[in-house]
């Protein structure tokens, strides 16, 4: 599998929903998707990534893989973890907060800290999806080496789908608040193995036929963006399945469809599609903290927004110039590093 634009372009929509969403748009009651649209994105790439180094050697370099994830994400998190620390350092009022905050980004356990309220998330709460991500790269090349020789993994994977959303809708029955099957990884990782069952079944005849019809998932997808609200019962139950199946609908249908891969392809997506991570980790703590600061009597609310997406976007920009391209510049040291998959994951 070489690079593919247009799933960078897909990013790009993706992270443009959720900032829209952190940004308090009223039109996007659901902006919530966007998270469910990388998580399949990401399921998608890193098993395709592990698939074919396995068939090409039958066995998994965990060394490799764990330290091309490093590379990747580590090094634009900790420099926000570093803007924070600085925060914290200058504050007495919030700096128990920031401090816990920073633990619990770092630590990856961000997303149990948000389902457990176990503290303050200060400026860092958007990072429980950073937490599910990490959790989930550690455990699963651990589960495929192990059970990769099995003829059946694809099914286990869509039995792994069912199963946590199964988990999520009796607990959501239960009572359950809506923090606790929206955040925690037992409950929200079945975007991650949809796109998991994904990567096997990509070019099969079911999925090549089902992505003619992508503008089911091109229609879907938005109007829950527009509807559908994060703590309404009906998103914690089947909507979080919705938005995994539509996302997957529309990532098969970018494989294999040309029209929709062009469109997806436009120069301006794909950038932001590269810069994507860099914006959804700067976005949140650009936005809490100049908030607070502007008196909202003030004429110059009124540009509060479009500087915040302005502001945020060139944060972006410059942590992929400066910190996330040299250091993924360096998986090309690597030896034998499938490197149209990885520089995509």
């Amino acid at each position: 599998m070489r690079y593919e634009p247009s799933l960078d372009g897909l990013r790009a929509l993706a992270v443009s929903v959720v900032v829209l969403y952190h940004f308090h748009t009223p039109a996007i009651r659901g902006g919530w998707i966007g998270v469910d649209v990388f998580f399949v994105l990401s399921g998608y790439l890193i098993t395709s990534i592990l698939a074919a180094e396995y068939r090409r050697t039958g066995t998994l370099d965990l060394k490799r893989f764990y330290w091309f994830r490093v590379l990747r994400l580590a090094p634009a998190l900790f420099v926000v973890l570093a803007f924070v620390a600085v925060l914290a350092v200058r504050s007495t009022e919030h700096r128990a907060e920031h401090v816990y905050s920073i633990a619990a980004s770092a630590l990856y356990f961000m997303n149990w800290n948000a389902a457990f309220e176990w503290g303050s998330a200060s400026l860092l709460g958007h990072t429980w999806s950073l937490s599910v991500e990490e959790q989930f790269y550690f455990l699963w090349p651990l589960i495929f080496m192990g059970a990769g020789k099995s003829r059946s993994f694809a099914k286990w994977t869509a039995v792994a789908v069912v199963g946590i959303a199964a988990w999520r809708i009796y607990l959501n029955q239960q009572g359950a608040p809506w923090l606790r099957t929206y955040y925690a990884g037992d409950t929200h990782s079945e975007s991650l193995f949809a796109g998991c069952f994904l990567a096997f079944v990509m070019h099969s005849d079911f999925v090549k036929r089902a992505s003619r019809y992508w503008i089911i998932p091109v229609v879907v997808l938005p109007a829950m963006a527009f509807t559908m609200s994060v703590k309404e019962s009906s998103a914690q139950t089947w909507g979080i399945s919705l938005a995994s199946i539509m996302s997957a609908w529309l990532i098969a249908s970018l494989t294999h469809d040309e029209k929709l891969k062009k469109l997806f392809s436009h120069p301006l997506m794909v950038y932001t599609g590269r810069i994507s991570y860099g914006w959804y980790l700067w976005h949140v703590p650009i936005f809490l903290l100049l908030k607070y600061k502007i008196d909202p009597a003030q004429p110059l609310t009124l540009l509060f927004y479009p500087a915040m997406l302005i502001g945020s976007y060139m944060a972006a920009v410059l942590s992929y110039r400066y910190v996330e391209a040299p250091f993924i510049a360096l998986k090309k040291r690597y030896p034998k590093a499938n490197r149209g998959l990885v520089s995509q994951a």
